[in-house]
């Protein structure tokens, strides 16, 4: 679950069947969001697969930017995808990377380290906002750098 920044009301989760069985439901990738403090919830899917998708997104793989307008979520199975529209629209930006444990949005125009080693990077400049992932079961391992080298 995110919360937005400045509306109290407004949050997002990505639903699964319960902790023991780690699983959409349904096979779908969804996301609700609620507008009201969670008295009701909208399922928003476009853009987002609604077959035989088996993506689980742990709890820091969800993020919203400050102006609580742009959504990242990273999968289990290596998905990343990225919402500019409040989760209305999803842009699957890859699905081929290891699982994702965390993912965070960034200072516009630097570079973030990912591993502990630094070998690990992105900049995504498809993107207005950049935001980072971490494959690693910590999210500890984030550092931020103004470095410009990948």
């Amino acid at each position: 679950m995110v919360l937005h920044p400045r509306d109290p009301d407004t949050a997002w989760f990505v639903p699964e069947i319960k902790d023991e069985k780690r699983i959409p439901r349904d096979g779908r990738l969804v996301v609700t969001r609620t507008r009201d403090g969670a008295k009701s919830f909208v399922t928003l899917t476009n853009g987002l697969p609604q077959a035989h998708a088996y993506d689980v997104v742990y709890r820091h793989a969800l993020a919203v930017d400050g102006t609580g307008n742009r959504i990242a979520f990273g999968s289990t199975t290596g998905g990343l995808w990225v919402s500019e529209d409040q989760g209305d629209n999803w842009v699957c930006v890859t699905h081929t990377l290891p699982p994702i444990y965390a993912v965070r949005f960034a200072w516009p125009g630097r570079m973030c380290r990912l591993s502990r080693d630094g070998r690990t990077a992105a900049h995504l400049d498809r993107f207005p906002a950049q935001f980072v992932f971490s494959p690693m079961a910590s999210t500890t391992g984030f550092q931020r750098s103004n470095s410009s080298a990948m």
